[in-house]
Order: C-alpha cells, then structure tokens, then sequence
C-alpha cells in the first residue's frame, strides 16, 4: 500500500490507519465488487462459532482479511481515501465545489465602527 503514513510509526499504528481504511474503499464505488466480498466473508466468518480455537483465530482472520482487501484496491483509491481521512481528522475543510481549502473564520468591518470622542468636560 502507497499510503503516506509516517515511517515512524508503529506496527499497530499503520494496522490501525489500514482498519480505518477499510469501511471508505468499502463505500467507494472505483473498487471492484468482488474484492469487497473478502471484508464482508471475514465478519461472516467472525461472526458465526468455530468450535475449534474460540473467538482468537476469528479476531486474526478477520484482520487478515481486512489488511489484504486495503492492500488489492486501487492505489490511486487507496490515497485518495487516505488523504480524506487525514483531513477529516485535522478538521481541513474543503469547498465541493473547487476541492480548494476552506478556511473557517469571523471578521468585522472596522470602518463602520463609531469612534468615541473624548468630551471636554466644562
């Protein structure tokens, strides 16, 4: 995955950005329907009781299943979603229209403000 995660960071950090990843290609509409079928079999299989080693293989399938259907879609996508994420999370902002940075603000015109004078007491 070409993501611009920082290198820096730790293993269960990028697993964590990967996971959080996987729900936005899931909605995308660029990624194939059929890879999208591995993510929902996992929470299938996640889901339904395996009598053979308990909820832990489940849990490892599952993230499994979650990291190889980010690593299979476009990587174009993939940075696309990526980059929205980040910006979702610092709170960029941006117009539907340009794609362009919104920048939040309040302003006064100060030129319509009455001075006060000094009145000169008699």
């Amino acid at each position: 995955m070409s993501d611009n995660s920082n290198p820096q960071d730790g293993f269960l950090a990028r697993l964590g950005k990967r996971l959080q990843l996987a729900p936005l290609l899931m909605l995308d509409g660029r990624v194939p329907l059929l890879l999208k079928l591995a993510p929902l079999a996992a929470v299938i299989y996640f889901i339904l009781p395996d009598p053979f080693f308990g909820p832990l293989d489940d849990l490892l399938v599952t993230v499994l299943a979650f990291i190889l259907f980010v690593e299979l879609c476009p990587p174009d996508v993939v940075a696309e979603q990526a980059r929205r994420a980040a910006e979702e999370l610092s709170g960029v902002q941006r117009d539907p229209r340009t794609g362009a940075p919104v920048v939040d603000g309040q302003y006064r015109d100060v030129t319509e403000e009455t001075e006060v004078k000094d009145d000169p007491k008699p």
